[in-house]
Parts: structure tokens; C-alpha cells; sequence
């Protein structure tokens, strides 16, 4: 299955399958294209409900991105991140933990992925713990990733 397949591809052993990793998402009828004034801490976004179509950031449901999904953000691996994202794992709502994908692709200096995922809606504010990405990033030396974000940052809405 696909996070078996992601869970070897990055080195890690399988975790079993559970709700949060396996529910695809919905749309709901209020779901609509992404908006300027999107609130960093509410709705998801999944590839899933997005049907090749505009980024959808909403009331989606679904729960918390899987660990083979943060751990393809966080080494880069835009094309395996794409394929969880269209299996319908989450992109932007946090695991138990607080975490983020657009956070582990900051940790990682994958500004690949970073751009993919502010592209499909996702905050690049968005805090874990008192961090945010740009914070992760520059700890991180990662500091194409942090010009990016200031560039991004800096562009008037």
C-alpha cells in the first residue's frame, strides 16, 4: 500500500495503517478556492479534493498528515509527497505533535516542496510550538528557503 511503499522508500519501518493515516478527504459543499484571508491554524488541504483543479483550503476534514508524508517533505521527495497528497493525506493540518508538512520541508531545506505546498494553500506562518517555517529554516542554514519565504512574505496581498 502507499505508505508502505513511502515508509521503505525513505529508510523507515511501515507503520501500520490507521484512520487518521488511511481516510481519504472530502469536499464539502463550503469548500472554495483559496482565498486571500486564510487563517493559518483552520482547514486542510489535500491534492485529493482537489481534482486537478484550484487549491482547496477548507472544512475538508481528514486528520493529520502520516509520517511517510512529513518524512517526503522533509527529504524532499516532491514526487512521493505528491502521490500521498493525491491518495489523500493531508497537507496541511498537524500531527499529534504540531507538525506540519510545510514545517518539515523547512527542517529539510526543501524549497521544492516548500513551494508546492504554499502553492496548494498553506500558510507559510504557521506556527509549531513558538516556530514558524521561516524560524525552522534559518535554524536550520537553510537560508534559500528563508529568501524565499521573505520574498513570499513581502509581496503585498
Amino acid at each position: 500500500d502507499t505508505g508502505e511503499a513511502a515508509a521503505g522508500a525513505s529508510g523507515g519501518e511501515a507503520e501500520p495503517e490507521t484512520a487518521r493515516g488511511s481516510a481519504p478527504a472530502a469536499a464539502t459543499p463550503a469548500a472554495a478556492p483559496r482565498a486571500s484571508g486564510v487563517a493559518d491554524t483552520g482547514g486542510s488541504t489535500t491534492a485529493a479534493a482537489l481534482g486537478g483543479a484550484a487549491p482547496i483550503v477548507g472544512d475538508i476534514g481528514g486528520a493529520g498528515p502520516s509520517r511517510p508524508m512529513l518524512a517526503a517533505c522533509e527529504e524532499g521527495r516532491l514526487t512521493d509527497a505528491q502521490h500521498l497528497a493525491q491518495q489523500g493525506d493531508s497537507v496541511s493540518v498537524a500531527d499529534e505533535d504540531g507538525r506540519q508538512p510545510m514545517h518539515a520541508a523547512c527542517e529539510g531545506g526543501c524549497l521544492d516542496v516548500v513551494k508546492w505546498l504554499h502553492g496548494l494553500g498553506v500558510p507559510l506562518t504557521v506556527k509549531h510550538r513558538r516556530s514558524t517555517p521561516r524560524s525552522i529554516a534559518s535554524s536550520k542554514g537553510h537560508f534559500n528557503v528563508v529568501e524565499w519565504i521573505d520574498q513570499q512574505l513581502s509581496k503585498p496581498s
